[in-house]
């Protein structure tokens, strides 16, 4: 008998319930794909939900999806909200439960998914903030704090830098350099001295609203992908 293999796919910015449209089209696009919850979608930043505690309800939306959801924050995240929800111990790593089938991927964080090794750090830098309104649409944490950034190390350092796959919001400094991006970010920053010591197979973004890819990094905005492609 064979055994149902997990599928994991991969998508950018969502931006909140105004484009969930995404996910249906894809799931029309490919009525083949048999999804179940055991397998999973994973966002790589800028979720948007909930966008503040009224929105708590667009959480019941993700029940109705055949898959679970997972997501790591971007810059257009409430981070205060995302870490009121518990904290629970799942793929071997700590992740924000936001209901059984939806759940953030914190940041340093090195999960085991499927026997595969995945290295997580979201957030970025926004340069829009002068038009938003700081606790309200833009939030400080948004980029890292020492902790996180401690965090990260260590857990790297005990799998002497080696991951499978590594799922960021932004992009090293030279790898977003390529692709017209000039300005650089303290998180962007930091993922450039990551980048110079890890083994990686794939290292994917999202945050530049474009679908580009360069080698082993990819960054995604209207392309959902399989892991691993």
């Amino acid at each position: 008998m064979v055994e149902d293999i997990c599928m994991i796919f991969l998508m950018g910015d969502l931006h909140g319930r105004y484009e969930l449209p995404k996910i249906g089209h894809f799931l029309n696009r490919f009525p083949e794909l048999k999804f179940t919850k055991s397998d999973y979608f994973i966002v790589l930043g800028d979720f948007g939900i909930p966008w503040n505690k009224r929105d708590l309800d667009t959480i019941d939306m993700f029940k109705r999806y055949p898959f679970t959801t997972l997501f790591i924050e971007g810059n257009h995240d409430n981070d205060p909200l995302l870490n009121s929800f518990p904290i629970k111990h799942k793929f071997g790593g700590r992740v924000n439960a936001l209901s059984k089938t939806l759940f953030r991927l914190r940041r340093g964080e090195i999960y085991n998914i499927e026997e595969k090794s995945i290295f997580t750090f979201g957030g970025a830098y926004s340069v829009d903030k002068y038009l938003r309104t700081e606790g309200i649409s833009w939030w400080p944490e948004e980029e890292f704090n020492e902790e996180e950034r401690s965090n990260a190390l260590i857990n790297l350092e005990t799998v002497n830098y080696k991951v499978d796959y590594v799922l960021t919001h932004a992009m090293p400094t030279n790898i977003k350099a390529m692709w017209g991006f000039t300005q650089h970010s303290r998180t962007e920053k930091f993922l450039s001295y990551l980048n110079e010591h890890l083994q990686f197979e794939k290292w994917y973004s999202g945050h530049y609203h474009v679908d580009k890819k360069y080698d082993k990094y990819r960054c995604l905005y209207d392309d959902i992908i399989p892991l691993g492609v």
